[in-house]
């Protein structure tokens, strides 16, 4: 899927890197070598709600939200369609059929009074009858009480995690990483992370520290502006000694011992525009 997105593996990959190709992850430009949080992380972000007085977890809100946006769109081009059936298709919005008013009759009249051919008339009823029934090419919509939308928004999780075929962490910004999940036909999930360059190194911590077995303790607070997010109290094996100091070079980037403070649910992700061919 999307090949023209990944990029080749180092020929001597560090051990960052072999640790996150092992992990099924895939190389992008942008691409950290940090293996992800586990699963039992992303449903923690997923689950909590994402303000104090929200009763939605944040999937369900995001799901919501989709579903608005979509509507929004919908009833845009409800309206263009509209417009051009009638006949509004040149710049000043007057339609064939419109006059300057001179015979006494307004050219606006002339216009609204206009009838659409029969052929535009049938498809624009037919359509507006489909439109309703029409489901959603990726998600299933969020209806009933707000634990009924927060439990159809779970089981959207449980089929992205179960199905994941694209699985990458790629650095935003300084501090900044997110973490994508997208399912076969291209549509998944994303997740913010929170992280920040680990000044220890993994190697040389003492005879009894067995650095391949590191536990990974988590803890949830609120984050800025309400959001749910998960803490990191520990580094997980996946951190390593860098092998590059230059911070403008991604290469450099990619290998900087990277630790995730936290993780933030950030929403839903269509297939990438332009690029259906690759799916």
């Amino acid at each position: 899927m999307y090949p023209s997105l990944r990029l080749p593996w180092s020929t001597s990959p560090s051990q960052a890197e072999t640790l996150y190709r092992s992990a099924g992850l895939l190389r992008t430009k942008g691409t950290i070598f940090l293996l992800p949080p586990p699963d039992s992380q992303l449903r923690v972000a997923f689950n909590n709600s994402p303000r104090p007085k929200t009763r939605m977890s944040s999937g369900a809100v995001a799901l919501c939200k989709h579903f608005e946006r979509r509507q929004a769109l919908q009833d845009l081009d409800k309206a263009r369609t509209i417009r051009s059936m009638l006949g509004y298709d040149n710049a000043d919005g007057v339609g064939p059929g419109a006059d300057d008013g001179n015979d006494g009759s307004s050219g606006s009249a002339s216009v609204l009074g206009a009838s659409r051919p029969d052929g535009a008339a049938q498809s624009y009823r037919l359509s507006k009858r489909k439109e309703g029934d029409a489901p959603h090419p990726y998600w299933p919509l969020p209806t009933g009480s707000n634990d009924e939308k927060t439990a159809t928004a779970e089981k959207v999780l449980d089929k992205v995690l179960a199905e994941a075929v694209w699985r990458n962490v790629m650095l935003l910004h300084s501090g900044v990483a997110v973490y994508e999940i997208r399912v076969l036909g291209g549509w998944g999930m994303r997740w913010t992370l929170a992280v920040e360059r680990d000044g220890d190194e993994v190697e040389g911590q003492g005879a009894d520290d067995n650095t391949s077995d590191s536990v990974r303790q988590t803890t949830t607070m609120q984050g800025e502006d309400g959001d749910a997010v998960v803490l990191n109290e520990t580094n997980s094996s996946a951190t390593v000694k860098p092998t590059a100091a230059d911070p403008k070079d991604e290469e450099s980037l990619a290998q900087t011992n990277w630790k995730i403070t936290r993780v933030t649910f950030r929403g839903l992700l269509e297939p990438i525009a332009g690029l259906d061919h690759e799916l």
